[in-house]
């Protein structure tokens, strides 16, 4: 047997006590050895366990130069040879040759972003179906900045070869031949394969759809006979790092990706800050004593395990929407660079903080989201998963102490979040924090085994054809309820978002059908002001050649924003964004003011209709026969702006409301 042989080689060679083990029980693992792949790929698979288990104590460098040797070795033994010479096959003439060194560590090293045979199993089965996938494309947001990011850079897609990573259904493909693509490879390990072809197919796109159902780390040279010009992906987990889908992306990038390509998404930032909240914490606590505080449980006392209950709830990284109202200081960015990370960078590594109090309180872990940058050609995008903007299927993550840690306002938060890579696909994950000397501390967090109990989601029913509806999550209108008078934090992330959707105005939006000079046109205008503040109603603005009025008409911003109308930007007003109907350009707009409480918006109706609607209004709401009720030709005489003061009063007097 290959492993007996290689063990063999193992113990003549004697590896350092710090590593022995380690190596031995790789070579040791009869499931490691593939007689039909060949000798390199059998030792690609036993290197990159050993890589995995490294420990700490002992530098990359050093275990390299140690496998280096065992590896010369080992090829050169004949008992070992002998076992994959027997098997025949093309890749035993690989034997004829030096041992491929580089090629071996450099696949161990690739193979380090998936987990074992049995993890893997259970990842992809959770992608087989489609309703896991029905889920994640019903999130408006992920979905859309998608399309805005691929459909917003054409030049970076037509008649280009791009890769899809983790292509699931193949939206991100189907989006970029959309944007002129002349070929998508689909990279997909699920059955989920299937489903790409019957699309592609039924929208007919199969000349330019190419499914590979394999695990990217698992395609041999020449299966892809190209390289490509940009890779789109999706393989962002919770916490940014949970599924350790992004190693996977960096290896497609290192094998496929020409000189200059692009990444799509392109880096993430990855956003923390303390949070201090009692009710899930105090929750927590009396969850794990549910059981195990019975000392009659049929004649059993439970209570020994009330220790271990405590600890595993809180193991549990938290997984719901919270209100940025509860986080106690300015939250810290840390970006990952797709484009340059190397995959054993996020094999084991560390993100230290250090915060400075906003208010005197009981801390009770860490709080964490991610936003995930598109840099095109010709604008950016930037999807964001933070508690100040609508909620994705990614929810919120947040690690809890076990222990609350008291805090004075103005004093340092110090510690870090350590991750590791477990074989299940994910992190194991430590926390610990300190401050004014007291420390706190939480080990042993599995990214993989989220607590979601405390998702509460809102739902919407959608006609899907005369008789029947379905029931959908409704992310845009799922929101966190405050716990505060106000929040002490504002979205780090707020000008990079405005910067991005400044950049897509500019371009006029995804849209072909919108006028590119429309995003332009706000600045030059004589009547549309620069400055960053809020209008009131009543103003107007003239946009692409038509002139708007801005009304308090709660109903229509409600009708405009719903999740299922879409919506393009179309220019900028100081720092909210304007955007129109994508079905009906113009004929409304809807401002997105970004304030310190988070985005609303605003509705611009188009003069014209706004001056018929208010007539319509003043003559049905009025009371008649009196001095101060109009008649429609005295209105027909009104301007606008006399129009608006008589509507205003009138809405004041009935709503009893003012403005």
């Amino acid at each position: 047997m290959a492993t007996a042989a290689a063990r063999k080689v193992c113990d003549s060679f004697a590896p350092p006590e710090n590593v022995a083990n380690i190596i031995a029980g790789a070579l040791s693992d009869e499931k490691l050895v593939d007689l039909k792949a060949g000798p390199s790929a059998s030792l690609i698979k036993a290197c990159r366990c050993v890589l995995e288990q490294r420990p700490n104590s002992v530098p990359d460098r050093d275990l390299e130069f140690t496998l280096c040797e065992l590896l010369n070795d080992i090829w050169a033994d004949k008992a070992w040879r002998a076992v994959f010479e027997k098997a025949g096959g093309k890749h035993t003439d690989e034997l004829k040759n030096r041992c491929p060194l580089k090629k071996i560590l450099e696949g161990a090293r690739m193979a380090l972003s998936f987990g074992n045979i049995d993890a893997l199993d259970a990842y992809f089965s959770n992608f087989s179906r489609l309703a896991t996938h029905a889920t994640m494309m019903q999130d408006d947001t992920r979905t859309r900045a998608y399309y805005r990011a691929i459909l917003g850079n054409r030049p970076d897609f037509e008649d280009k070869v791009v890769m899809d990573v983790g292509s699931g259904t193949g939206l991100l493909a189907f989006f970029a031949v959309q944007a002129g693509a002349k070929r998508v490879y689909c990279i997909e390990a699920s059955p989920m394969a299937e489903v790409i072809k019957q699309l592609a197919e039924a929208n007919g796109w199969s000349d330019k759809i190419v499914v590979v159902n394999k695990v990217l780390q698992e395609i041999r040279d020449g299966e892809i006979p190209e390289k490509v010009d940009a890779i789109t992906s999706e393989t962002l987990g919770n916490f940014l790092f949970a599924e350790r889908g992004i190693e996977t992306v960096i290896i497609a990038r290192e094998r496929w990706l020409k000189p200059g390509g692009k990444l799509y998404p392109s880096h993430a930032s990855f956003c923390i800050a303390p949070f201090s909240d009692e009710r899930a914490h105090r929750g927590l606590q009396v969850s794990s004593k549910n059981l195990w505080t019975n000392s009659d449980f049929y004649g059993i006392d439970l209570t020994c395990m009330e220790p271990r209950a405590f600890k595993e709830s809180f193991r549990r990284p938290y997984s719901d929407q919270f209100h940025p109202d509860i986080l106690k200081a300015d939250c810290q960015t840390q970006i990952f660079d797709f484009r340059t990370l190397r995959s054993e960078e996020l094999t084991r590594f560390k993100v230290d903080f250090e915060f400075t109090a906003k208010e005197t309180c009981l801390t009770h872990g860490i709080a964490g989201w991610f936003e995930a940058h598109f840099e095109g050609s010709a604008c950016s995008v930037i999807l964001s998963t933070s508690p100040w903007d609508t909620l994705t299927h990614w929810w919120m993550t947040r690690l809890m102490l076990l222990e609350a840690l008291a805090v004075n306002r103005g004093s340092a938060i110090v510690g870090s979040i350590s991750f590791e890579a477990s074989r299940q696909n994910s992190y194991k994950c430590a926390l610990v924090m300190e401050s004014g000397g007291t420390s706190r501390e939480n080990d042993h967090l599995d990214l993989l085994d989220l607590d979601t109990a405390h998702r509460h989601p809102k739902h919407k029913q959608k006609q899907i054809t005369t008789t029947t509806a379905i029931s959908m999550i409704d992310w845009e209108s799922t929101k966190a309820t405050p716990s505060n008078p106000a929040a002490i934090v504002q979205d780090p992330m707020r000008e990079a978002k405005l910067a991005a959707q400044r950049s897509e105005a500019a371009i006029g939006g995804p849209v072909g059908a919108l006028p590119s000079k429309a995003a332009t046109d706000l600045q030059k205008q004589d009547n549309v002001a620069t400055e960053d503040k809020v209008r009131p109603f009543g103003s107007q603005i003239k946009v692409s050649g038509k002139a708007f009025i801005i009304l308090n008409e709660p109903q229509s911003v409600a009708q405009w924003t719903k999740p299922s109308t879409p919506l393009v930007l179309v220019g900028s007003l100081g720092s909210s964004l304007l955007m129109t109907p994508q079905e009906q350009p113009y004929e409304c707009l809807v401002e997105y003011v970004n304030g310190g409480a988070g985005i609303s918006a605003r509705y611009w109706m188009e003069s014209n209709a706004a001056g018929e609607m208010i007539r319509s209004y003043v003559l049905k709401n009025q009371v008649p026969n009196t001095p101060t009720s109009l008649t429609s030709q005295q209105m027909e005489a009104f301007d606008l702006n006399k129009l608006f003061l008589v509507y205003d009063a009138m809405k004041t007097q009935i709503n009893g409301n003012g403005h």
